[in-house]
């Protein structure tokens, strides 16, 4: 039986980290496809992706947070998650990831040493799942970049 207190979740893999993202904020996980960056885009800003009829803003996050950013890695397959934006103007964005996104349920009893972050953009806080550090994003923030771009 599933409990009531715990919240489908979404866990994002990075270099350094993951990103922990509600279920419900995540439209579609499709394979990575390399775009072309605008000449003159910021580091963050991989370009607009083709999606559904739509062309949708591509992120790095690592580059947006100012954290190292690795190489793509042969033995991981890159991702890219749509995410629903919290912007009527532009209703969706997508992350690239490291590898493949993976579900699960989780509590507020499994999340621990929340500290709040204030020296990386897209990042609201840091926090323990079980014994994994992960990110959570800051939605506003992340708005604020795309609107640089879009």
């Amino acid at each position: 039986m599933i409990e009531k207190n715990n919240i489908r979740s979404v866990l994002i893999p990075f270099s350094n980290s993951h990103l922990l993202l509600p279920a419900a904020m995540v439209a579609e996980i499709i394979p990575y496809q390399q775009l072309l960056s605008p000449e003159g885009a910021p580091a963050w800003f991989l370009g607009l992706l083709p999606w559904r009829e739509r062309k949708i803003p591509l992120i790095l996050l690592e580059a947006m947070a100012k954290l190292p950013v690795a190489p793509d890695d042969e033995s991981h397959i890159p991702r890219i998650v749509v995410c629903y934006s919290l912007n009527k103007d532009y209703p969706f964005y997508a992350i690239k990831t490291c590898s493949t996104p993976r579900s699960l349920r989780i509590s507020g009893e499994m999340l621990t040493q929340a500290k709040q972050v204030t020296d990386h953009c897209g990042i609201a806080a840091s926090v323990q799942l079980e014994q994994e550090s992960v990110w959570m994003p800051s939605q506003e923030t992340i708005q604020q970049y795309l609107r640089q771009v879009v």
